[in-house]
């Protein structure tokens, strides 16, 4: 007897497809079901899929004596996928109500609402701006001419000869009531060596005025060399923010000693950088911070890619499946990985000449001074570069069946030129 039966695989699962390969995700327990070349698991899902099944398909018993389909139904009922039913039990068809995702921040929702406009709430997605005060330092470490490209950090003029620049205070003043019009916006004060800026003190007063909580990343040669440690760290006073101190290598230990005995007496809140670029400095940074005089001493590190560390940023930051299962994107986060980047969405970054960049790889949206942070924000939010990429539109990523359930683009990727930055799609 052919008995009759319903083939459902349940809502909440995240399914991805390509022709015949399909990619099943369970939200709560992390594990992901592929099926590679196998048109009969692809013909099931995309029949499930079907707008017209609502998530649930008939089935007899000699279709699912199909081996290749019996595997498939087997193993969505083994992890908590999806389930047959006897018809018989069922004078009705059961449907499912398939996700519809609306997501707020998304601009194809926006333009399609008559009445929701692109530049609505805007000014509330600011969460981070980035503030280059200047170009002026004498370090001249190997990591500047690239590492603020990767991740907030501080950095100079390339060039000695051009003029160094320095961000006008009247200007930035000027906007200070447009970026902090957002309730949860930080900001991260950096450039150079910002303790020459020479309006420094007077910013930090602004913003303590206004209640907008800023961090200030100072290089630790930099604080260690200052002729006036007591002037070097009062712009914090009051502020609930950080400063944040990178440390390039090699390490001057005898300078790292000062800059940490001067931030603690002072009892100020501070986070060292470590910026590293091998296993090697992973093991400097342990020993350093194993020494009794710097226990304790709050910290964190960055990963460095110099353009000749390729098999270091493999093994920290490439991803593989294995690693998607183990941290378990929910939903939320796989939905919004289709719409906005969770890497530049809400963040700004401002140069000393005033260009204001949603990515300091991407173009200029316009000039404070000039144009307001609204204007910049909305033309980022309509054609933007920065928070606009994902992966689903970005190759090869488009291609792969993981391009919702990876993290989302980073700076690394604009720097490597290398969209894929894992052991999943196929290098290219």
């Amino acid at each position: 007897m052919n008995k009759k039966y319903w083939l459902y695989i349940d809502s909440f699962i995240h399914i991805a497809q390509k022709k015949n390969n399909v990619l099943l995700y369970h939200p709560y327990t992390g594990k992901i079901l592929e099926y590679t070349d196998n048109p009969d698991a692809a013909n099931l899902v995309r029949r499930i899929r079907s707008p017209k099944n609502l998530g649930v398909i008939g089935m007899t018993s000699e279709e699912l004596s199909n081996p290749a389909v019996h595997a498939f139904v087997s193993e969505i009922k083994r992890h908590f996928m999806g389930d047959v039913l006897d018809r018989s039990f069922s004078d009705g068809k059961p449907v499912q109500m398939p996700p519809h995702v609306k997501i707020q921040k998304d601009i194809a929702y926006l333009k399609n609402i008559k009445s929701r406009s692109v530049g609505e709430k805007i000014m509330g997605y600011l969460s981070e701006v980035s503030i280059y005060l200047n170009e002026e330092c004498s370090q001249h470490c190997h990591i500047c001419p690239s590492a603020f490209r990767q991740f907030p950090c501080c950095h100079c003029s390339p060039s000695l000869k051009k003029a160094v620049r320095m961000l006008d205070m009247e200007i930035l003043d000027a906007s200070l009531d447009e970026i902090g019009g957002s309730s949860s916006v930080s900001l991260n004060l950096l450039g150079g060596n910002i303790l020459v800026y020479p309006h420094l003190e007077c910013l930090a007063a602004l913003l303590k005025n206004r209640g907008v909580p800023y961090n200030l990343f100072v290089h630790y040669l930099n604080l260690a060399e200052h002729p006036n440690h007591n002037a070097s760290i009062s712009p914090l006073g009051g502020s609930p923010g950080f400063y944040i101190v990178p440390v390039s290598f090699p390490v001057d230990e005898d300078k790292f000693r000062i800059v940490c005995e001067i931030l603690r007496s002072r009892h100020v809140p501070f986070k060292f950088l470590f910026i590293i670029e091998s296993s090697d400095d992973v093991n400097r940074v342990e020993t350093l911070l194993l020494q009794s005089r710097f226990q304790g001493v709050n910290s964190a590190i960055r990963i460095f890619y110099n353009g000749h560390n390729l098999d270091f940023i493999e093994e920290s930051v490439f991803i593989n499946p294995s690693t998607i299962e183990k941290k378990r994107p929910p939903l939320k986060t796989i939905y919004t990985n289709g719409a906005v980047n969770r890497s530049y969405f809400g963040k700004l970054t401002i140069m000393p000449d005033g260009g204001v960049y949603a990515g300091v790889k991407d173009p200029c949206l316009g000039r404070l001074g000039k144009d307001s942070v609204y204007d910049m924000l909305s033309k980022e939010m309509s054609a933007g570069k920065s928070w606009l990429r994902v992966r689903p539109k970005m190759k090869p990523c488009k291609d792969c069946l993981y391009n919702r359930l990876c993290p989302p683009l980073s700076n690394y990727e604009r720097v490597m030129g290398k969209n894929n930055l894992c052991h999943i799609y196929p290098a290219g």
